[in-house]
């Protein structure tokens, strides 16, 4: 399905009023999305993605009782082709990335990164055989190979005092 002849549709919820309007004039005012339904809270996200079954949930990770990231999980089990990008009231979103069915967490200061989300998540709807896209602010230390590193820097340190004892 491509965006161009339908739009992607999206549910967003968010407690905090002010986030739940950026988003949704970020979504809703995005070429590829359409907003479907805003919820003040998880758990009646949960409710209206079975309901709409929406192409992406996008919602704010701090909400009373059941919060974003708690519910994504049980949002996968009750539909499992739609995507989630949970946004951090605050600046860090280290928290939110540990969850490999996120697609994406940002920073609500960050609204260019909101907008990039969710170019990626309709390239990937539109190019499934592209692949998953790698999440760019991933910790690298997460996925250094540090024995290769370590071989390099020793045989770099080997090289160089070799050249001391030549000259």
């Amino acid at each position: 399905m491509s965006y161009e002849a339908n739009p992607y549709r999206a549910i967003i919820a968010s407690a905090d009023p002010r986030a739940m309007t950026m988003l949704e004039s970020l979504a809703g005012g995005h070429h590829a999305w359409t907003v479907v339904n805003s919820c003040p809270n998880a758990v009646f996200a949960l409710d209206a993605a079975t309901r709409y079954e929406p192409d992406l949930v996008l919602m704010t990770d701090e909400m009373p009782g059941l919060s974003g990231a708690d519910a994504v999980p049980e949002l996968h089990r009750l539909v499992p082709k739609t995507e989630v990008i949970l946004i951090a009231l605050g600046h860090s979103t280290d928290h939110l990335r540990r969850d490999a069915r996120v697609f994406d967490a940002v920073s609500i200061h960050r609204s260019g990164r909101v907008v990039q989300a969710l170019d990626a998540l309709a390239h990937f709807l539109d190019h499934p055989a592209d692949g998953r896209p790698e999440r760019r602010n991933r910790d690298r230390r997460q996925i250094q190979d540090w024995s290769k590193v370590w071989r390099e820097r020793r045989s770099e340190l080997r090289r160089s005092s070799d050249l001391r004892e030549a000259g």
